[in-house]
């Protein structure tokens, strides 16, 4: 928490799928559209509810782990999924915030790649 702030977390997601190891390759990540609703933030206003469109990675590292997030506007509520091999703050980024989602493990013995929610 120290790292990326309460504000980083504090949301829900609705209509989002997190599919790690899409189609059986353990090197992708496929994150659905869906909703990220801010019980903290909001834009004045418009709202504190952010879409979000769909998302695809190929070819990760599978000896790395990776930071997912929610990188949302500032000023319209609109936002892409991003991953980092390093953590993000919530407002280290001028315009955007930064929303921490979870962390993408690296593959495992039995060639597949968990994905585990930061906080819930």
């Amino acid at each position: 928490m120290l790292a990326v702030g309460a504000k980083s977390q504090n949301f829900n997601l609705n209509n989002v799928t997190i599919n790690p190891n899409a189609a059986g390759d353990e090197n992708s990540l496929i994150i659905s559209s869906g909703t990220l609703v801010h019980r903290e933030l909001s834009i004045e206003g418009l709202g504190y509810t952010w879409q979000i469109e769909f998302e695809t990675w190929a070819g990760l590292d599978s000896a790395k782990y990776y930071y997912v997030y929610a990188r949302c506007s500032k000023t319209a509520l609109v936002g892409t999924w991003q991953i980092s091999e390093t953590p993000i703050q919530a407002e280290q980024e001028v315009g955007f915030y930064n929303f921490n989602l979870g962390l993408l493990y690296a593959v495992n013995d039995d060639g597949y790649r968990d994905f585990g929610f930061t906080s819930r």
